[in-house]
């Protein structure tokens, strides 16, 4: 496997500690894009946790500030802010470097977003057929058995559905599972009091300058998507057929059309793959041993977000 990764860095920490988990899993990873909002100040983060384990030579793209289409403009950077941006890049430069990625790796070639998806459909819209070759895609998104308007969908509904209703090989990791993955609140006491050096010591430092905005113990949004990729026999996956609302009062909800019986054009919209079945445990316990040499995760780590089911 070939894997290209576009993030959104910056913003909630498990970009970071997905990009850490597959450096320590020694993974192909042959190249990074960024997005959304400051994609330069993203991109300084992710070349730095890449150069801290010896990956300097990885590119890492800056790619699409602006999104495709989305009501609103939200967020700011959570941690990384003091970094400085890289140059160049472009929603051009990034679309082009999925897109070639994709025409010379062909199936090889795993795509994992852990963003907003405004690289992919740039990449998708602009060289349809090269995206084509792509091997597989696994998004980081949606929200499939509740109303609940997902973080990177709602950042660019206009790009999710796109890449949705693109017909290509994509694997949902839907915010209805993710939500249930955390890191434990054993393991993110023994992150932040980490005094090492190298990638582990940023990561730590990191997860000190994103606590100062948030009051819960981080979520393994992203390391669970990730962890798809790279035990593919682990999980298991069913069939989906949906798109993405991308204008309105609903904007950037994610319609399951399987158990939907509006008036709806269910032509447009194709069947992808999603995720249905994980032990979300096991995923705390390959970031901790991956990065820190450790598998530990407290038997109360529901605690740790608990208040979500109550809202």
């Amino acid at each position: 496997m070939r894997l290209l990764i576009d993030t959104d860095i910056g913003d909630d920490i498990d970009d970071a500690l997905a990009i850490a988990m597959v450096t320590g899993a020694k993974a192909d990873i042959i190249g990074v894009t960024t997005v959304y909002r400051e994609a330069n100040a993203r991109a300084a983060i992710a070349k730095k946790l890449l150069t801290l384990c010896g990956l300097d030579g990885v590119p890492v793209i800056p790619g699409a500030s602006e999104p495709v289409k989305a009501p609103y403009y939200i967020g700011k950077l959570n941690y990384g802010a003091d970094e400085t941006p890289v140059s160049g890049g472009g929603a051009e430069a990034a679309a082009k470097f999925i897109a070639d990625s994709a025409e010379k790796y062909g199936s090889e070639l795993t795509i994992l977003s852990i963003g907003a998806e405004t690289n992919l459909a740039n990449a998708i819209t602009r060289y349809p057929g090269k995206m084509r070759n792509a091997g597989k895609i696994v998004v980081m998104g949606g929200c499939f058995y509740r109303q609940h308007n997902e973080w990177n969908i709602v950042c660019d509904p206009g790009a999710a559905r796109i890449v949705m209703e693109s017909g290509l090989n994509v694997l949902y990791v839907p915010w209805d599972i993710t939500r249930t993955a955390c890191i434990g609140k054993d393991n993110y006491a023994r992150i932040l009091s980490y005094k090492g050096g190298g990638q582990a010591g940023f990561i730590a430092e990191l997860m000190r300058q994103w606590r100062t905005r948030n009051d819960y113990v981080p979520l393994l949004h992203d390391p669970l998507a990730l962890y798809c990729c790279l035990y593919p026999e682990r999980i298991g996956i069913g069939e989906i057929k949906a798109t993405v609302l991308d204008e309105g009062e609903t904007c950037g909800l994610t319609l399951n059309l399987g158990d939907y019986e509006g008036f709806y054009d269910k032509s447009r919209a194709c069947k992808n793959e999603i995720l249905t079945e994980v032990d979300v445990d096991d995923v705390a316990r390959e970031f901790m041993r991956l990065v820190y040499g450790a598998a530990v995760i407290t038997e109360k780590r529901n605690e740790a977000y608990a208040a979500i089911d109550e809202n």
